[in-house]
This record gives C-alpha cells, sequence and structure tokens, in this order.
C-alpha cells in the first residue's frame, strides 16, 4: 500500500513516535512504582525495626522505673523513726510518711501491709485499714528476694508497684508503692523517645476489648482506639492498623496478666503518613520529571521518525543495549553501504567502550599502588555486608591501620622509597588476615580491614597479628626503617548499623590511638572519648576564642575551719559564660579542653587570675589560702613550674598561701613523673592537696611518699553524713588517717548542720560545702565574707571586744 494512501496510524512513522511515547511512559510508571514501593518498604522496616527496638528500651524504662520506686521504698523502710510508727501502729506518723514518700518519687499510691496480708495505711484510700491486699505472691517475692515488682491492676488502675519488707531485724510489715500508668507516663516516655512515638496502656481482654487506662492521643482518637480490632496481633510483632483516619504501624507490648487473665498492655503505635509526609515531595518532582520525559520523548520520535530507514532499526537496537551497558551481541552487517559501514563502527565502539569501562571500573574500586580496593570498594562491601547482617545479633569488626612515619620517608627518602615502603606493609598485612576478612587502603597512610566472622570479644588476636607485622623493620633496597602502627576498632552493631559510621568511628578510635601512651596501640571506639562530636568540635574552636572575650572567670568557694568556725581557705572554680549556652559549669568543657590539649589555657587562667587575688586580699590582710586544681596533663607538663614561679615573682605572694589540687587519678597516670612534679612544687613552699580522695584507686603506700599537706574528702562520702553509717565510718577513718600521718583533712559537699556537727565531733580541720556557700563571683564572695557569720565579720567583732 502506498505510504502516501497509509492511515497515519499504521504508519511507521506514527508507530516510531507512538513506541517512544509508550516506552517512556511504561518506564516512568514502573520506576515510580517501584521507586514508591522500595520507599513505604524501607519506611516501613525502619519503623518495624525502631518499635521492636523502642519495646526493649521501653520496658528497660519501666524497670527502672520500678527499682526506683523499690529504692526509695527500701529508704523509707530502713528509717529508725518509721519503723517504730510502724511497731507501735502509729497510723498518722505512718500515713505522713507515706504521703511524704509520695510527694518526693512522684508516687500516686502508698500503702503498709500487716504480716496478716492486711492493709493498715493507704494514701489512696485513708480508711482502708483492715482490707486485704490483693496482691499476696509479691509479698511472698518480696519476702525471699527483699523485694518485689510487677505491674498490677488496683481500683480499676494500671500502676508500677514494688512492695519491700520492713525489717526490725525481721520483717514486721510491708511498704507498697505504685505510680499510676496514665497519660502523664505515657506522654513522659514519649518525650523521651527518639522519634515521634504515641504510646497507650490499657487492658486487654480475651475478648480482644481494649480498656485505655493512658495515652498520648487526643481524646477522639482514643475513643477510635478502641475501636480497633486487636485480636489478630501477635504480642511484640508490629502490625499496620487503621485508627482514625490514619495508618498506624503498632505493637502489642504485654506488661502483665490480671486474675482474670485480662493482659495488662502498652502499645506503641507510630503514623505512617506522618513517616511518608518527607517522601511526598520527592514524588512530585519525580512525577513532573516523568511529564518533561515524556515531553522530550515524544518530540525525539517525531525526529527520528522522519528521517530513518528500516536498516536503522539494528543500530538503534545497539544504542539502546550500549545505553544499558551490555557490549556483546553486535550488530549485524549485512550491507557494504554507509549504514553497513556505520554498523562495523558501532562494533568497534562497543569493544572499545567495553574495555575501556571495564579498566575505568577497576581503577575506581581499586588502589593503583597496592592493587587493594579502595575507600569506594570498601564502604559498598561494608554495606553488603550489614545488608546481610541486619536482621541478626552476629557483631562483625571494623579496623583501621594508621601507619607511623610514613610522611618522614617520604619527606626523608622520597615519595619512591615511601611508595615501596607502604607496598612492603600492604603485602605484610596481606599475609596475616584470613581468607574471609577484606582489607583495603583508605589514604596514604592508613588500611581498612573488615573482620566479619568475630566480633569485638575475640578481636585481640586480629589486632595483635596486625600490630606484629610492623615488629620487624621495612627494607626497601640498602634501608631499613622502623615503621609503627596504631589502630581504632569499632563493631556492628555496637557502634553503629551504618557503614559509613563505623568507618568514622573506627577512625576517631584510631586517632585516640595515636594520642594514647598505652604499649597496646589499639583503641577501641568510646563515645565519651570521640574528640569529633558535632557539640566538642564547636567548643574546641570556640574554647580559645571565649579565653580572649573574657567569657571565663572564676568563682570562690570558702573552707570553714570546724575549729574556729570562720573561712580561712578558698577553693577557685572557673566557669564559663557561652555566649549561646549560656553558665557552662566545669564538668561540660573541662574534659574537652584536656582532650584536645586546651586545659594548658585553662589552667594558666585559673593559676593567674586566682594567684593575683589572693595577692591583693594578702595586702588587705585577708588571711585567706587559695586552692587551685590541676589537671594530669598539667601535673606531668614541665612547663608548669615556671609558669608558677613566675607568677609568684609576678604578683610578689608567698607560696604558702597557693594550694594545688591534684586527684588521685592524676597522680596514677604516671606515678614517678607526677611524684618528681610534687616534689618540686613542694620545695618550691606551695602547699599540695589530694583531691577527692577515697574515689581513686591509688595505694595508701603510694600516698605516703607524696609530699602532701592535705586530703580533701570526696563529697560522695559526706553528702548522707548524717544518715548513712558506713559513710561516717569512712570519714571518721579518713580524718583519723590523715591526722596520723600528719595531714589536714577537708571534707567537701557539707550541706546540712548535722554533718558539720559529726565532722566536728570527728576532728575534721576544715570543710567545704552549700551550708557555708556556694561558690560565688569575686564581688558576692568579698560581700560574704564581711556579711556571713562565717566570714571575717565575727573575728574583726573578737578582736575588738578583746581590746
Amino acid at each position: 500500500q502506498p505510504v502516501d494512501s497509509m492511515p497515519m496510524f499504521r504508519s511507521f512513522r506514527f508507530k516510531l513516535i507512538l513506541f517512544f511515547v509508550l516506552l517512556i511512559t511504561s518506564l516512568q510508571v514502573t520506576t515510580f512504582i517501584a521507586v514508591y514501593r522500595a520507599t513505604l518498604t524501607s519506611v516501613l522496616t525502619q519503623i518495624e525495626n525502631q518499635l521492636v527496638s523502642t519495646s526493649h528500651t521501653f520496658r528497660r524504662q519501666l524497670e527502672n522505673r520500678a527499682e526506683n520506686l523499690a529504692r526509695e521504698a527500701g529508704i523509707l523502710a530502713a528509717d529508725y523513726g518509721f519503723r517504730t510508727a510502724v511497731a507501735t501502729n502509729d497510723k498518722p506518723t505512718i500515713l505522713s510518711a507515706l504521703v511524704s514518700l509520695n510527694s518526693r518519687i512522684n508516687g500516686d499510691r502508698a500503702m503498709v501491709i500487716s504480716l496478716a496480708n492486711e492493709i493498715v495505711t493507704d494514701t489512696f484510700n485513708e480508711n482502708s485499714g483492715g482490707a486485704k491486699f490483693p496482691f499476696s505472691h509479691l509479698i511472698e517475692i518480696a519476702d525471699a528476694e527483699d523485694r518485689a515488682v510487677s505491674i498490677v491492676v488496683l481500683n480499676s488502675n494500671i500502676y508500677e508497684f514494688t512492695v519491700v519488707p520492713v525489717l526490725a531485724p525481721l520483717p514486721i510489715a510491708w511498704i507498697g508503692i505504685g505510680q499510676t500508668m496514665d497519660d502523664a507516663l505515657a506522654s513522659d516516655l514519649k518525650e523521651q523517645s527518639p522519634f515521634d512515638l504515641d504510646i497507650s496502656f490499657g487492658l486487654l481482654s480475651d475478648q480482644s476489648v481494649l480498656a485505655l487506662k493512658g495515652s498520648t492521643f487526643e481524646p477522639d482518637l482514643q475513643k477510635k482506639l478502641k475501636e480497633i480490632d486487636l485480636k489478630n496481633m501477635s504480642m511484640d510483632s508490629p502490625r499496620e492498623v487503621r485508627c482514625g483516619d490514619d495508618t498506624y504501624v503498632s505493637l502489642i507490648k504485654p506488661l502483665g496478666t490480671t486474675d482474670r487473665n485480662t493482659k495488662i498492655i502498652a502499645l506503641l503505635q507510630y503514623s505512617l503518613d506522618h513517616a511518608m509526609e518527607p517522601y511526598r515531595a520527592l514524588m512530585l518532582w519525580f512525577l513532573g520529571i516523568s511529564l518533561v520525559s515524556l515531553l522530550l520523548a515524544l518530540i525525539v520520535g517525531i525526529w527520528i521518525a522522519s528521517g530513518v530507514t528500516r536498516p536503522v532499526r539494528h543500530l538503534s537496537h545497539a544504542a539502546r543495549r550500549i545505553r544499558t551497558g551490555e557490549y556483546d551481541t553486535p550488530v549485524p552487517v549485512s550491507r557494504m553501504d554507509e549504514i553497513g559501514q556505520l554498523a562495523e563502527g558501532f562494533n568497534h565502539m562497543m569493544d572499545g567502550i567495553k574495555e575501556r569501562e571495564e579498566k575505568i571500573y577497576y581503577q575506581a574500586r581499586h588502589d593503583a599502588l597496592t592493587d587493594l580496593p579502595n575507600r569506594l570498594s570498601f564502604a559498598l562491601y561494608l554495606e553488603e555486608i550489614i545488608d546481610q547482617r541486619k536482621d541478626s545479633e552476629h557483631q562483625f569488626c571494623v579496623i583501621l591501620i594508621g601507619v607511623d612515619r610514613l610522611a618522614q620517608i617520604n619527606n626523608t627518602l622520597g615519595h619512591e622509597v615511601g611508595d615501596m615502603a607502604v607496598k612492603s606493609i600492604s603485602e605484610r598485612l596481606s599475609k596475616v588476615i584470613r581468607k574471609s576478612d577484606t582489607l583495603a587502603r583508605l589514604a596514604s597512610d592508613v588500611f581498612i580491614l573488615l573482620v566479619p566472622s568475630l566480633g569485638l570479644d575475640r578481636s585481640g588476636e586480629v589486632l595483635e597479628a596486625l600490630l606484629d607485622c610492623f615488629k620487624d623493620p621495612v627494607t626497601v633496597g640498602n634501608v631499613s626503617m622502623d615503621v609503627s602502627a596504631h589502630l581504632g576498632v569499632s563493631c556492628y552493631p555496637i557502634h553503629g548499623q551504618e557503614g559509613k559510621l563505623l568507618m568514622q568511628r573506627a577512625d576517631a578510635a584510631m586517632y585516640a590511638a595515636s594520642r594514647s601512651a598505652s604499649a597496646s596501640r589499639y583503641t577501641v571506639y568510646d563515645e565519651s572519648k570521640d574528640p569529633h562530636t558535632l557539640n566538642r568540635l564547636s567548643l574546641m574552636g570556640e574554647m580559645r576564642t571565649g579565653m580572649d572575650r573574657n567569657e571565663f572567670e572564676l568563682h570562690y568557694q570558702p573552707k570553714i575551719s570546724l575549729k574556729t568556725r570562720q573561712i580561712t581557705h578558698v577553693e577557685a572554680l572557673i566557669r564559663w559564660n557561652h555566649p549561646q549556652n549560656g553558665f557552662m559549669p566545669p564538668d561540660a568543657f573541662i574534659p574537652l579542653a584536656e582532650q584536645t590539649g586546651h586545659i594548658h589555657l585553662v589552667t594558666d587562667f585559673s593559676l593567674r587570675t586566682a594567684m593575683q587575688q589572693c595577692s591583693r586580699w594578702q595586702k588587705m590582710v585577708y588571711p585567706i589560702n587559695v586552692a587551685v586544681n590541676l589537671s594530669a596533663r598539667d601535673l606531668l607538663s614541665s612547663k608548669i613550674i615556671g609558669k608558677i614561679a613566675s607568677m609568684l615573682k609576678e604578683f610578689k605572694m608567698d607560696p604558702d598561701w597557693l594550694i594545688l589540687e591534684i586527684t588521685e587519678g592524676a597522680v596514677m597516670q604516671d606515678p614517678e613523673k607526677a611524684l618528681e612534679m610534687l616534689e618540686t612544687l613542694n620545695a618550691m613552699g606551695i602547699k599540695l592537696s589530694i583531691d577527692d580522695f577515697g574515689t581513686g584507686y591509688s595505694s595508701m603506700a603510694y600516698l605516703k611518699r607524696l609530699p602532701i599537706q592535705e586530703i580533701k574528702i570526696d563529697k560522695s562520702f559526706v553528702l548522707e553524713l548524717s544518715t548513712n553509717h558506713e559513710d561516717a565510718v569512712i570519714v571518721r577513718s579518713t580524718v583519723e588517717m590523715g591526722h596520723n600521718l600528719g595531714l589536714t583533712v577537708i571534707a567537701e559537699g557539707v550541706e546540712d548542720d548535722k554533718a558539720f556537727d559529726m565532722l566536728s565531733d570527728f576532728g575534721c580541720d576544715l570543710a567545704q560545702g552549700y551550708f557555708f556557700s556556694r561558690p560565688l563571683p569575686k564581688a558576692e564572695f568579698e560581700n560574704w565574707l564581711f556579711t556571713s557569720p562565717w566570714g571575717l565579720t565575727e573575728r574583726a567583732n573578737a578582736a575588738e571586744r578583746h581590746g
């Protein structure tokens, strides 16, 4: 049939255009559906995994709350006055103590149960005396294990309930404390959740009827929540359910059962619609691209259809194969004209492209020098391993190997020798690893090893084998070079569940190993010691700037003589008035300063400011010694001696007025070096004090060697001195020991007059704490000196009265 008379819809041109349109449309639709389903599946998987993980955390949170209840109940049960009230059946006193306990721990219900299993007093119902305690099994458990913790239903409320005995010394009664599992608890736990989790508490009957007792849902959603059919939902297994107009991924966490076999449950839910919200813009963007692609396909189809002939179809198919990366099928060459030459050119082009792509692909994933996999290849393989073990608890390790002195070798002997040394090291490492391990080169002096078969507890043998590779010198030609290494270890899933995060944390551990003085030369990742977290990196840059901007200042806390009841010493404590974070106590920045080396700035500032102030007080005839804290880095720095001597001379200050406080831990980092430094400081006439005494691990025999004049009893032994007999024994013994060694004994953490009186009876020399004053800025402290009964006013008045 002539072309001119052929209907348009039957023409090759129309078919070609239609083909392009349908092809692009089908690809876009298929891709859109695949992307949407993959996104939805991924989001569902993440939510389900998060729900399962959060359910375990949720259970631990409830257990911790119950343990806190038990501990507080045990404290009340051990109180002598309370035991007396229970023994004498003094119900008003018992009720008062229970109400006070509820107020202190935010409890909702407390009761005392007699040995006859009868409720003596109940803060929920003061007239319930004589009623039977319905949970006798908790009494039996508490009798056997000194405490019983359970989740129960009482008066239609769900409680976390704890029972402990009142001993004198045998049980004379039982204390029961409960906290209601209601809307407030659900909201509190939701705030602690890492994502927007909805939590509900309720009773689930055998007929799957849910009686809500607490929920983070709004009242209208709570009504709809009761209508959900939970009959087919398994415990601890996530499932999608409809609630109102939204779909929730839900997990039922069993908490206990009642006598009627009604289950006490927690319902953890996360909105699927809310989770998919961030992806909707992506889907709209994808749809826009699809429409543009369809329009372009229509235009290209019209253009190609107007100029091609039938033999060109082979070239078209070949072009599509090249586009998808398939180069094995050649274009059939059946003609010797221009079309045939073009087809032959396509074949040569496919062969060349295939060869170059294979080479480029290999080079893109391997290190050119050592022929080991590179960072990209290692990262992809690591993600594959993680995907394979996503649902298992099997651990594996990522080890970063940093080679020392390689830059020195390059600078001294040249990069050619350095490259040969790297190849030699890579060969050594390759020989000691197993077939299942994967070794790669990340940078010029850094290798990385994936050990998929060993967890953290079994990695020591591998680490030692790697370090053994560096025991013998590396020989290149006639040159032998001693090369060492430092290793950083991260473990899946302990330190992360993403490949990028595991590599980052192994890098942080390797950095810590390079700075460690330990002979082991390898370090396992520890988040608390990671100096590269975002907040720490920010503070690292801001600390020196803060010094220049005078954001730091010293506060002064007095030390009171227990004999004269007047101030004799003061401790200088640094504070940071951060422009964004506000007031920052030392614990927030001192550890970071020690890790980054900025501690020397902090110490220099503290010493200079405190000594200048002490010199000023000396000139004003204020008899006040000043104490400054030294860190481990300061104590082991040879520069500190010269700095202190220079400042003493600059401020014309008697060294006897300066006290340096050092922790036991700082001394024990390098005992011999620390002893040498302390003896030098002592020879200068400076007083030395061991801070936080009793919390370190130093031996008494070693402490006897230290040239110290004071010990400070740590506040952890003083805060509960009046109520804790063991603390009282420790403090009394420490005071006696200190005096026997000829030392002044100072107690920190004094917060009430009872502790003050007990310390006086023990013969303690000085005391420090909020009972006298909190740390004060200079102006407020000087005002305190002449307004506080512990200050200088009473001494001045006494001198005036005695002429």
